[in-house]
């Protein structure tokens, strides 16, 4: 009779009787090879105990809030006759209720493995724990620093190292039309791979030991998942960071007792007081910008004055007086907005003698003749007449709102109220204040700020600018659950995993090839002969084509691809000789594959996620989550800037480890074209690629003939099942097999038990190659086709040749050498020499030499572009060169507006075409006072019924134009 023991959550669970728990051990469906499982049981039964009733809370009680949760694992370990059979988890299923005294639960055992992605549930990739350990400032130094030296990390550093944290590598994100300058901002962190999935299994309370996953295979080692965003935006949280309102305002120096007579000018800062500022950027009325970027900027201010005539008058006085209010918001002591009134007081009211004051509304309400756009005073009238403020309401209040405005990182902005006393008239030539006896006062006035005000500032772009700290969850791809990324990574490696006997929370991982072990277990004794031992040939598979491939995206180059060949980039085929199949297994991993790119002007190959708009223009874009290789920095023959310096390496990343070189790729197996071809080295490629190396022999050997699945019936004890271990060999019926399952194990009897195995064919480990592409067709490399070189150019179409990456054409017989960048055409027979760029052309028969750039020709043809920065419409040079200084005699150029005739060293003889492009108009200026200057023209073309023009007088100008049959003085 076997002991069986039930342990949750560290608590003996009481048993009625046995569990009879039918236990199914699984290393691997063979027939879906993307699937991995671990240790599960059938439904099992456990009666209701006041140690279980507790322990899940009496969760039957309907009105009763439990504090059991049956969403979370509760750890569990089940022995027999005290071996460990399961150590892994319960989980609660449903229970049936009789009454208080009789309650059944029932559960499912789930082993350790497959636990880990029952515990990573629902969690995405942004729930990883820690990551802004690693927060820098987006800038050129951090960088570069992390290409190779050290990365960011609380606040200090750590030595570079592949694998960890992150790094910047250098991608084509369609931000860039040259490929060879680049900002600070055009470059994202990605994070390592590894340093993800280690986060994960923290977490998730785990460890792996595995000779793989900590070795040297760049595959996983130097794996980044770049960023795939269309914009690198800030946080919620961030955002709030980057605004905060203010009031309370206050001078910060008084205001009061302001004199100094006309023309007196006084200033104070204004003080203000915090009502929300979760960033801490605005301290006692200065907001410093934490970031460059966009803001709207808003002060307002509401204020009043006291008046007082001198006190020492001896006579009832009125006011000539009016005070000019401003507002100015300084950005580092610089004006960026202001706004301005006037206040004055009454100009009716008599200052008694010897003292008094007048007291502005601090409450108006519009009209107000206190608060004034203007104080005139009307000489025909005699009368001081004040325009009032009607907006704003109240009309002390002085508001400056400023849009849109570039701020950089650590800028100051503050508030400065600026007053200045102005005398409203000069006609009796007084001063502040006058009395009835013609005798003219100074005076004081105070300004006050009433009421609450307001300084607030909010940042418009919500994208991370150049020097911000940036949040690291920014850089990750969104919407990414970790137990896809996980199984992604087990699949692309094809890993085995299996709990260490010890330490269930230890996994051990290792990819197929290298989990087994030439341990030996002899089953012999344990296969009940008496029973069949039936053989399965792999020919009863459900499957003829095995597909491995990464997950189609819409980017320009991934989109270009699969249209050209109908599969995905890097995927790769296996198609079984199986007459009797037809179904396909498809192993597809949640990222997209990232193609390659070459520059045509220059020796960097860059992995590529653009999309293309209709002007056939790279731009930046969203896309699927990627998986690529960091192999450091590469020399490169071609400098590039980063941030105005001038670089010869460059950090590469791609599905190889180096585009001239490779020795290991990414992809399943080899694309049919590469996008970048052999102008600056020789393309040495490998088929290391992730078939090859982690799957092929797998297929080899259960695809072989003489290979099969072999299942029978085995005496299994509790020792057995506790120690079983997948990796081991086991022998039986004189042949070596592999453990694939075991089926409904039941321990708590004596009986026997189903088994699955593979009979071993071994097959030799895959032979690595290398090869030299050259462009040619039909070549191989093992049993892959050797990828053709793409010339950039587009399939021959009207005759047009042309980088279709970086021109577009409409018209026919158009050459644009492939190294010119930024070309549009729409035209025939026109030619766009070498190190050309940015160049329209609308019309034929054009050329433009090499090493120019800026040249527009709008229907313009037959002409020879020899400059840069030039325009031509309808033929004509427009701008530079449209205007020419002659001293000679020539015949007038078509191409040329404008002549200035110098006749100080002689006569001149200009001589026009017969026939020249109709409505064609030229100007003649005569510019010298000696000599002659003639136009002269061949019959039976005339110029007004005249062969020659004479142009006598200095500055004397004509304008000619052909009408078809003669010329036209106009």
């Amino acid at each position: 009779m076997v002991t069986e023991q039930l342990i949750v959550n560290g608590i003996d669970i009481p048993l009625e009787g046995s569990l009879q728990p039918n236990l199914t051990y699984s290393i691997q469906d063979i027939k879906n090879l993307d699937k991995r499982k671990a240790t599960y049981s059938k439904t099992i039964t456990l009666s209701g105990s006041k140690i279980l009733n507790d322990l899940f809370n009496f969760i039957f009680e309907i009105n009763i809030d439990g504090t059991f949760n049956p969403n979370l694992k509760a750890a569990a370990i089940y022995l027999v006759d005290s071996q460990t059979i399961l150590d892994g988890f319960i989980q609660l299923k449903d229970i049936h209720f009789l009454d208080n005294n009789h309650v059944i639960y029932k559960c499912v055992l789930l082993g350790t493995t497959a636990n880990l992605f029952t515990d990573l549930g629902e969690l995405e990739l942004t729930d990883i724990q820690g990551l802004n350990d690693f927060e820098h400032p987006w800038n050129e130094l951090e960088q570069r620093a992390s290409w190779d030296t050290t990365i960011a990390y609380l606040g200090g550093t750590l030595p570079f190292q592949y694998g960890r944290g992150y790094t910047y590598p250098l991608l084509d994100y369609g931000k860039n039309t040259d490929l060879e300058t680049f900002l600070a901002t055009d470059l994202y962190p990605a994070f390592y791979v590894k340093e993800l999935f280690n986060r994960i299994f923290v977490d998730a309370g785990y460890t792996y030991t595995s000779t793989f996953l900590n070795g040297t295979d760049k595959r996983f080692k130097r794996a980044v998942i770049p960023f795939n965003g269309d914009k690198f935006g800030l946080t919620s949280a961030q955002i709030g960071d980057r605004m905060f309102t203010a009031d309370t305002p206050t001078f910060a120096t008084s205001m009061a007792n302001i004199g100094g007579g006309i023309g007196a000018i006084d200033q104070s800062f204004v003080d203000f007081v915090d009502v929300t500022d979760a960033g801490n950027i605005h301290n006692a009325g200065i907001f410093t910008s934490p970031s460059t970027g966009r803001y709207d900027i808003s002060a307002s201010v509401d204020v009043q004055a006291i008046y007082r005539p001198d006190p020492t008058a001896p006579e009832t006085v009125k006011a000539n007086v009016k005070t000019k209010v401003t507002l100015f918001v300084q950005r580092n002591g610089s004006t960026i907005g202001s706004n301005s009134f006037f206040i004055a007081p009454d100009y009716t009211y008599n200052f008694p003698a010897l003292g008094g004051t007048y007291t502005t509304d601090a409450n108006p309400t519009p009209p107000n003749n206190s608060y004034c756009q203007y104080v005139v005073y009307d000489t025909s009238t005699s009368a001081y007449a004040p325009e009032p403020r009607l907006a704003p309401n109240p009309p002390n209040r002085l508001i400056v709102n400023i849009s849109d405005y570039a701020l950089y990182n650590s800028d100051e902005v503050k508030i400065i109220v600026v007053t200045q006393n102005q005398r409203v008239t000069t006609v009796t030539n007084i001063a502040e204040y006058y009395g009835a006896t013609g005798n003219s006062y100074t005076g004081l006035y105070d300004i006050n700020i009433v009421n609450t005000g307001l300084f607030k500032a909010t940042q418009l772009n919500t994208e991370y600018a150049y020097l911000d700290d940036i949040d690291m969850y920014g850089c990750l791809p969104r919407k990414i659950k970790q137990k896809d990324f996980i199984m992604s990574i087990v699949n692309m490696f094809n890993l085995f995993i299996e709990p260490d006997v010890d330490n269930p929370n230890n996994l051990k991982i290792e990819p197929r090839d290298d989990f087994y072990s030439a341990s030996v277990l002899d089953w012999s004794s344990k296969l009940d002969v008496s029973q069949d031992l039936i053989y399965i040939p792999m020919g009863l598979l459900d499957a003829s084509r095995y597909i491995f491939s990464y997950k189609e995206d819409k980017d320009y180059y991934n989109e270009k691809y699969l249209e050209s060949y109908a599969d995905i980039y890097g995927q790769r085929e296996v198609v079984i000789n199986n007459e009797f199949l037809s179904n396909t297994n498809t192993n597809q991993i949640i990222f997209s594959p990232t193609p390659l790119v070459g520059q045509s002007s220059n020796d960097r190959v860059l992995s590529s996620i653009i999309k293309i708009d209709q002007y056939q223009q790279a731009q930046q874009t969203t896309s699927n989550i990627r998986y690529l290789i960091y192999d450091g920095l590469k020399a490169t023959s071609s400098t590039w800037t980063h941030q105005g310096d001038v670089l010869l390496e460059y950090p590469f990343t791609g599905h190889f480890d180096d585009p001239f070189n490779a020795t290991v790729d990414v992809n399943f197996g080899l694309p049919y074209e590469i996008y970048y071809d052999s102008t600056y080295y020789p393309i040495t490629i490998t088929n290391d690629n992730l078939y090859n190396e982690f799957h092929k022999k797998q297929i080899d050997e259960i695809t072989d003939k003489d290979s099969k699945i072999v299942k029978g019936k085995f005496y299994l004890t509790p020792n057995d099942v506790s120690t079983l271990s997948f990796r081991n060999q086991y022998f039986f019926n004189n042949a070596y097999h592999r453990l694939l399952k075991v089926d409904n194990y039941n321990p708590s009897e004596v009986a026997l038990t189903g088994c699955e195995f593979l009979k071993l064919k071994t097959k030799d480990k895959y032979t690595i190659g290398t090869v030299v592409v050259d462009g040619g067709i039909n070549a191989l490399i093992g049993d892959e086709t050797v990828p053709l070189i793409s010339r950039y150019t587009s399939n021959p179409n009207n005759g047009n040749s042309y980088n279709t990456r970086t021109s577009s054409v409409q018209g026919s017989n158009n050459l644009i050498d492939r190294n010119a960048k930024n070309i549009d055409i729409i035209g025939d027979n026109n030619i766009v020499s070498s190190d050309t760029k940015n160049v329209t052309i609308q019309g034929d028969n054009n050329v433009i030499e090499s090493n120019l750039q800026n040249i527009t020709l709008i229907n313009t043809n037959n002409v020879t572009v020899t400059e840069s920065n030039v325009t031509y419409v309808n033929g004509e040079i427009k701008g530079s060169g449209s205007v020419v200084t002659v001293t000679s005699n020539f015949t007038a150029d078509e191409l040329i507006s404008t002549y200035l005739c110098d006749t100080s060293a002689g006569a001149i003889v200009i001589s026009l075409p017969d026939f020249p492009t109709v409505g064609k108009v030229w100007n003649f200026k005569k510019i010298a006072i000696a000599n002659t200057l003639e136009v002269r023209v061949n019959a039976p073309v005339s110029i007004d019924d005249s062969l020659v023009l004479n142009i006598a007088g200095y500055n004397d100008a004509y304008s000619l134009q052909f009408d078809g049959n003669k010329y036209k003085i106009i």
